[in-house]
């Protein structure tokens, strides 16, 4: 296979996992064509850098439709359907394979995908949005092959469409980490927070602060420490959370959001890395977080969700604890877990990322 005709429906810049699959499959020697609605000038750069790859934007989201009206979806997916089709017959050569880039663009590009061979690349379980998962089993038993992030999401999907075989799992791990600690942070006044901070052990939490991902008694927790830590948080304020968790931590310092990659510069200061997930759907159950991978590489231990994915990736590596969220005592005994043998966790952190060859992966999907 000499070249892959990439497409996918939004903006590529909001999915870090087609990113890193554009430039794995370049650097193994395959040519890419991308066909995208939106692209920045800096991602096209990268993504066509050193190689023959093409970006193709159709610019057919937002900017055309800024209301969220059932018509106005339904105008998005009807236009990118076109658009994409008549791109993927300017491009397409024989021998080409198609790499689906996720659920919405198999969906929105239809059952004409079925006389080509192509590669699905799904990044969420669905298990709540039936129009998903009853939707994608046609397309995933089409396919050459199903990619997910996590190994039981590919046992799921592989009973759920009565699959041959199990999907194949690639991590969303980065391409590009740069494993400095204490970075230099762009924004002067986040880097003078940061720094006033001085010693004291950062424990942080890096996504959405919202009901669904409860950090009361994370918050709870960390103000036992009598002041020795600090909680930072990291994403959007949804619902205005962070005031009523300032009132129960203190010593909280809310750093609102920044956009990826650059908020890899506050998190090289963590000591601690909270990945809180919950039981409201297999979705969270069997979660492929980034956070995973972005904490691991700069040797953070992980304070994480007792749930399957989570258990099953730290306790392997012994990279980090997995409690109880619902308990303040069982929080409290895993921050002391991790900070007093943190040693040993840092240098776990590093294995479970350097454990992760996404050249082999990717290598082992084409070649079969």
């Amino acid at each position: 296979m000499k070249r892959i005709v990439l497409v996918l429906k939004g903006p590529i810049e909001a999915l870090p996992p087609v990113m890193t699959t554009v430039r794995v499959l370049s650097d193994i020697g395959i040519e890419i064509v991308v066909i995208v609605d939106e692209c920045s000038e800096t991602t096209k750069k990268t993504l066509c850098e050193n190689n023959s790859n093409t970006v193709h934007c159709l610019y057919t989201s937002t900017k055309n439709a800024i209301s969220e009206n059932v018509v106005s979806k339904l105008w998005r997916w009807r236009n990118f359907h076109k658009q994409a089709w008549k791109t993927i017959k300017d491009v397409y050569q024989n021998g080409d394979a198609l790499w689906i880039g996720s659920a919405d663009t198999a969906l929105a590009l239809g059952k004409k995908l079925f006389s080509f061979h192509y590669f699905l690349h799904v990044h969420e379980l669905y298990d709540t949005a039936p129009f998903y998962r009853n939707g994608l089993g046609v397309y995933a038993r089409n396919a050459r092959r199903v990619i997910v992030p996590d190994l039981c999401r590919a046992a799921i999907m592989r009973v759920w469409w009565k699959l041959p075989e199990t999907p194949a799992v690639v991590p969303n791990k980065p391409l590009d980490h740069p494993r400095q600690v204490r970075m230099p942070i762009q924004d002067l006044a986040i880097q003078k927070k940061i720094t006033e901070i001085g010693d004291h052990p950062i424990v942080l939490y890096q996504g959405h602060i919202a009901k669904e991902r409860n950090l009361n008694t994370v918050a709870k927790a960390v103000s036992r420490f009598s002041g020795s830590l600090r909680l930072v948080l990291l994403g959007k304020n949804h619902e205005g959370l962070v005031s009523e968790l300032s009132e129960i931590c203190p010593n909280l310092l809310y750093l609102g959001y920044m956009s990826a990659p650059t908020h890899l510069t506050v998190t090289s200061y963590a000591a601690v890395g909270v990945l809180q997930y919950d039981y409201s759907m297999l979705n969270h159950i069997f979660c492929a977080p980034n956070k995973i991978w972005e904490y691991a590489g700069f040797g953070i231990p992980a304070l994480a969700a007792d749930l399957p994915s989570l258990r099953y990736c730290y306790e392997r590596f012994g990279a980090g604890t997995c409690v109880d969220f619902n308990s303040v005592d069982a929080i409290e005994q895993g921050l002391n877990e991790l900070l007093e043998n943190r040693n040993s966790y840092v240098r776990q952190s590093h294995l479970l990322f350097d454990s992760c060859n996404m050249f082999s992966l990717y290598r082992n999907i084409i070649d079969e």
